[in-house]
């Protein structure tokens, strides 16, 4: 008898243990930011459901790449913030998700 309630508190202790630590990871996840490195300084990364930052390889032609991401998107809008990065905004996010 002793060792059933022995074993019984075991399982008690381990099981309310296993919850205040599973609680404690499930919050944790919750306020996970994405973050990048730019030289010294941590810049947190901002989500928009709308908008793509994409850097495309050297030897891709603007053209090409503009014309693949209109096939893929729809409409879009295409920023060139340098040769091979660009900001890409997708006009009609609602219905991309959709399909």
């Amino acid at each position: 008898m002793k060792t059933i309630k022995l074993n019984l508190k075991i399982i008690i202790i381990t099981s309310i243990f296993s919850i205040i630590t599973l609680s404690f990871n499930s919050d944790e996840d919750k306020t996970k930011k994405l973050f990048y490195y730019a030289f010294d300084e941590k810049v947190q990364i901002i989500q928009l459901p709308d908008k793509l930052l994409v850097k495309k390889k050297p030897t891709l032609q603007k053209s090409n790449f503009e014309k693949f991401t209109k096939q893929l998107f729809g409409q879009v809008e295409i920023y060139w913030l340098n040769t091979d990065i660009c900001k890409v905004k997708i006009k009609d996010v609602k219905n991309r998700r959709e399909n």
